[in-house]
């Protein structure tokens, strides 16, 4: 089984490897919590209504459906600040989805070696990017 690490701060708004901000979740986790921040960053879907998309996910164990909203909301947060600064996540994510087959299938191989996913791996080629162009930020 792969493990994932993820950063509660992420490392694009400033967040270290440091151990303090490392949780290690199995991929589904992983998946589920991006999944849930996503769904928070909507305001037409309500906390009742994450927490349902959880419980499905985690079946009756509230502690994993309570740790894994709280990181959601770290992500979420996150998100909004790095959407703030650097352009919507919602097109990010959506310039994976529409990569052509081979182009997509790299990036899932490329991800795995690495470890994140590849809307993290995205967002950090975008930031790199910006980063070249606009020395500011």
């Amino acid at each position: 089984m792969f493990v994932n690490v993820h950063h509660k701060t992420p490392r694009a708004l400033g967040g270290t490897d440091d151990r303090n901000n490392l949780v290690t979740l199995c991929a589904g986790c992983h998946d589920a919590l991006h999944a849930a921040a996503y769904k928070l960053r909507n305001p037409k879907n309500t906390i009742a209504a994450v927490r349902d998309h959880l419980l499905l996910i985690f079946k009756e164990n509230a502690k994993a459906i309570d740790n894994c909203f709280e990181l959601a909301k770290l992500v979420r947060n996150a998100e909004i600040q790095i959407g703030e600064s650097t352009g919507d996540i919602k097109r990010e994510y959506q310039a994976t989805t529409t990569l052509p087959y081979n182009a997509k299938k790299a990036l899932t191989i490329l991800c795995k070696e690495l470890r994140m996913s590849q809307e993290h791996f995205i967002r950090e080629l975008i930031i790199k990017e910006l980063k070249k162009k606009f020395t500011h930020l």
